[in-house]
């Protein structure tokens, strides 16, 4: 499933490619600021806790956008850098808005998570000992389960129209049942930040990231549909290439 995951990616790359450059170039801005926070505020202070927060609920509202625009594109002819803003205009406003409704949700919740992590590393600096190393061992494994599972957020609603809550459920028992697919998709996501630090967010980016946890949902998706037709099929034997001309 991963070899054909990886050339799902590198043929979604080469039809859209300008237009994910484009794209990447939103995410720009948003990390510049977060980085102007940190050099100033570098002592893990006021200001740099709010640059946090700030940058955490920006980032899934860019995420949320980039997600929408990244449907829309599959369905259309080769996007080249001239045409895309024309593209931008064709698209209907109120598909957008529920998007960006949803990605305001999602960030929500991701910055309750943010203050808890930031409340829990306070109190493990304070108060040190076993108290204090167990609360944030604990929070460090619920957090990386609930990371892994995050990566099926945005595929999850916009394929089912589930609510936040049905969404972050349905996503955390997905992550469960493929633990170790997740778990190398959340690898192959952190060598992807590393990456496009290298390139100053511009390749592959958000824009990157967003388009391996769509098509990693959408093999997961395909296997199960396949296996729940085909009972006692091994996973091994699903026709992929039967599969993919179908989406």
């Amino acid at each position: 499933m991963l070899r054909v995951l990886f050339s799902c990616l590198v043929n979604n790359f080469k039809r859209n490619l300008p237009a994910f450059l484009v794209l990447n170039l939103l995410t720009v801005l948003p990390a510049g600021l977060f980085a102007l926070f940190f050099w100033t505020d570098s002592g893990f202070g006021l200001l740099f806790r709010a640059g946090l927060l700030a940058f955490v609920f920006i980032y899934h509202l860019l995420a949320g956008t980039l997600f929408y625009l990244l449907r829309a594109l599959p369905s259309l002819p080769r996007i080249e850098t001239g045409e895309f803003f024309g593209v931008l205009k064709s698209l209907p406003p109120d598909s957008f808005v529920s998007s960006a409704r949803r990605a305001s949700m999602f960030g929500m919740v991701a910055l309750v998570q943010t203050v808890l992590l930031l409340w829990i590393i306070t109190f493990y600096l304070r108060t040190g000992g076993i108290s204090g190393l167990v609360s944030i061992s604990l929070f460090f494994w619920l957090n990386l389960f609930w990371q892994l599972s995050a990566q099926y957020h945005y595929s999850m609603a916009a394929d089912f129209n589930y609510s936040i809550f049905k969404t972050i459920r349905q996503s955390l028992i997905l992550c469960g049942d493929n633990l170790m697919f997740s778990v190398i998709i959340g690898v192959i996501t952190c060598l992807g930040v590393i990456v496009s630090l290298v390139t100053l967010l511009l390749f592959p980016g958000l824009t990157g990231i967003i388009i391996l946890h769509e098509e990693a949902f959408r093999m997961l998706r395909f296997r199960h549909e396949y296996l729940r037709k085909h009972p006692g099929t091994s996973s091994s034997h699903i026709p992929w290439q039967q599969l993919l001309p179908q989406d």
